[in-house]
């Protein structure tokens, strides 16, 4: 089932029990008078009701009280699917894909997880090698330094390849001078753009430096240098090439909505960063490809995240 954005503003007309998290409580654009034509033609609806062919779809989509978002950018190409979970006209759970064509949205019961997946490794991969093993929970504050100080490092490396003189210990007064002047292709600059994270202040700058050499994230001896393992991953990390981004949603009994999301980074299928958000703090570590396609499989599968 193939639904323009104007078909899907029209069908939120028609249907009553629309759940907060529902497409069809998402998508108001104005329609332009042939909807129902259209949505007859396609035989979703017969005499401007819905049809037995497409009452389970549509009602799974309509109520859905968990539902799922994944985003790949890699390079020019863009991928947009989304899942929602809930029972269909016979009571029966099931998950319903759509995935964004252009604009359009194609609706299909999701049948096969392993095609899906199949499909998705063509752009994640499927190693459980990883280059790099970091771990560490982090405020928004210390990750922003951290990943400043990660690109400090792929800077001067690619400076390196070129022949040009290189440094790998950094002054706070160069982490400052960096989260001032964020470069292209800044780690730093992924955070702000994509989830509104701030550049902390410069008073603060030495105190978040000094936590994160606490956090054994950083070393210091005149100067900070990335740690063992977080340097070795910043080595391996030089130029990311794909963006992960996975959303997950859930409607409470009370109308309340929970969510939690994670993002990814790669720079190859044993070099990728992942993010996961839990209110105030993030979780950074390295993984694989095949785990960050194990972790997509958990988000579209819509969790329950009450009892998490």
């Amino acid at each position: 089932m193939k639904l323009t954005q104007q078909e899907i503003s029209y069908l939120s007309g028609i249907l009553t029990n629309k759940s907060k998290l529902s497409i069809f409580s998402n998508v108001q654009v104005e329609t332009i008078g042939t909807e129902a034509q259209s949505l007859e033609e396609k035989g979703i609806l017969s005499n401007g009701k819905i049809t037995k062919e497409f009452e389970g779809i549509l009602k799974i989509s309509e109520e859905a009280r968990s539902c799922a978002r994944l985003i790949i950018k890699d390079g020019g190409y863009f991928l947009e699917k989304y899942t929602y979970k809930g029972n269909d006209a016979e009571g029966k759970e099931g998950i319903i894909l759509a995935e964004n064509d252009n604009g359009e949205m194609v609706f299909s019961r999701l049948e096969s997880f392993p095609e899906l997946l199949a499909s998705l490794a063509e752009l994640t991969g499927m190693s459980f090698l990883k280059s790099a093993d970091v771990e560490i929970l982090l405020s928004s504050k210390e990750l922003m330094v951290l990943m400043a100080g990660m690109d400090l490092y792929r800077i001067n490396a690619l400076l390196d390849y070129l022949g040009q003189s290189r440094k790998t210990e950094f002054s706070a007064e160069d982490f400052a001078e960096h989260l001032k002047h964020l470069p292209k292709n800044s780690l730093v600059g992924m955070l702000i753009n994509h989830y509104n994270y701030t550049v902390p202040e410069e008073s603060e700058l030495n105190g978040i430096l000094d936590a994160l050499e606490q956090k054994e994230a950083l070393s210091k001896k005149e100067k900070y240098r990335l740690a063992g393992q977080y340097e070795a991953f910043a080595a391996n990390f030089l130029i990311p090439q794909t963006m992960v981004m996975l959303e997950a949603f859930q409607e409470t009994a009370d109308g309340n909505l929970i969510t939690t999301g994670m993002l990814f980074a790669a720079s190859g299928i044993k070099d990728i960063g992942a993010f996961l958000f839990t209110g105030e703090e993030v979780e950074f570590s390295s993984v694989a490809g095949g785990y960050m396609l194990k972790i997509i499989e958990n988000f579209l599968h819509c969790p329950d995240l009450v009892s998490i």
